[in-house]
């Protein structure tokens, strides 16, 4: 199940241009000490949690995903600035 959520839902996710009525977008990175993580993660359950009740209580509703990543990242000073996709980006 986690691969065929990598391989096919993650990709499909996050083709939507997230510009829809309700539609919402937001990624932010930082550095943060093991104890401030483990406070962020779970707010993080907490988030999910709060979702799920929501989801259950409007279950005749339009049909909405949510996704939530902590993965350790490790990212070179650098090494977006050069990516023909970043530049795209940060010139919109």
């Amino acid at each position: 199940m986690h691969r065929f959520f990598l391989s096919r839902v993650v990709p499909e996710y996050f083709q939507s241009a997230f510009d829809g009525t309700g539609d919402a977008l937001r990624f932010v990175a930082g550095t943060l000490s093991t104890d401030s993580l483990n406070q962020f993660k779970a707010s993080l359950e907490r988030l999910a949690a709060e979702f799920e009740v929501l989801a259950r209580n409007d279950a005749r509703s339009h049909l909405l995903g949510a996704m939530a990543a902590v993965p350790y990242w490790r990212c070179e000073p650098g090494s977006f600035q050069n990516s023909p996709d970043f530049i795209v980006a940060r010139a919109s």
